[in-house]
């Protein structure tokens, strides 16, 4: 008898456990909906916010709290009625067309650079090594002066190249043209035609008086200008490599003034630093203070005759 109603109270609990249950689902999920669609159905929109909706909804597709909360004026809840009252918006998703192949993985670009990685590595003799001088790394003696480069202060460790670059006295003197250590000069008119560049200090050989800068285009560019500043008789045109010229016209500093002589006390050089091309112009000789600058352009016969001669018999301004 004990063992009977042991199992019938059992049975009671487990019907009030199952009653208790449901009614508190009733109790929990009732209210929710009603209240849900109660808040919802009085919702007016008005034009702006529907086109608004729609410009979002091609952006955040069915994040509709997101595009409630770029709205500002509607709940999720809101948006989300919206989205279902807009012929079945809720159930697009971006999903690609059956014709169009499935997109590949872009492995070709990262084995690409592995590769060369790899080659690095096991090529480590195409990479110029640098110079290991103790001097001043301006004779031939240096790697990097043969090599008509200035020294690369991440490889030249010995030399000086890697010093602080707000010493004034640095031992390298291959590297004043990424350090932009130039001399003082003077713009004005010259002895032999128009205006010339004078230094105000005195100069010794091979030494670095400044670099040629100005605009960096290509041959084709370089030709079609050309032509333009031919009829002007005047051009500041320097070729860099096989690829670039360096127009000095528009853009460029003190020494795009400097004219041309067949015997200067000057001469251009293209350097390889840090990687990139760029015009130095050194002393050919001694230079003094005050004395003009000159280099050679490195005319053809023909366009010796034609532009030296007018800059010989033009007279000072």
């Amino acid at each position: 008898d004990t063992g009977g109603e042991i199992n019938d109270k059992d049975d009671e609990d487990k019907k009030d456990d199952t009653t208790s249950s449901s009614e508190a689902n009733s109790r929990c999920q009732t209210p929710v909906k009603m209240k849900l669609t109660s808040e919802l159905s009085d919702v007016e929109w008005s034009g702006a916010e529907a086109s608004l909706f729609r410009v979002l909804h091609g952006t955040y597709y069915n994040n509709f709290c997101a595009i409630a909360k770029l709205l500002g004026t509607k709940t999720c809840g809101q948006v989300y009625e919206f989205a279902v009252k807009e012929s079945n918006i809720i159930a697009r998703v971006p999903a690609e067309d059956a014709d169009t192949p499935p997109r590949k993985k872009k492995r070709k670009h990262r084995l690409w650079a592995a590769h060369c990685r790899k080659i690095q590595l096991k090529k480590g003799q195409n990479r110029f090594p640098g110079c290991r001088c103790k001097a001043q790394c301006n004779t031939k003696q240096c790697p990097c002066y043969l090599a008509v480069r200035e020294c690369d202060p991440d490889l030249c460790q010995t030399c000086g190249a890697a010093d602080h670059w707000d010493s004034k006295n640095v031992s390298c003197k291959n590297c004043s043209i990424q350090r932009g250590s130039k001399k003082h000069l003077l713009l004005a008119p010259s002895d032999v035609a128009g205006w010339g560049i004078f230094i105000k200090e005195p100069v010794q050989k091979n030494e670095f008086i400044s670099e040629y800068c100005g605009e960096i285009i290509s041959q084709d560019e370089a030709d079609r200008r050309g032509k333009v500043y031919d009829k002007y008789m005047c051009s500041f045109l320097f070729n860099l490599n096989n690829d670039f010229v360096v127009d000095a016209t528009r853009k460029g500093n003190k020494i795009r003034f400097a004219n041309h002589s067949v015997n200067p006390n000057c001469y251009a050089k293209v350097m390889m630093v840090n990687g990139d091309h760029r015009i130095g112009i050194f002393a050919k000789r001694a230079i003094q203070t005050g004395e003009e600058l000159f280099f050679d352009y490195r005319y053809s016969q023909a366009d010796a005759l034609k532009y030296v001669g007018i800059e010989r018999e033009m007279e000072i301004p």
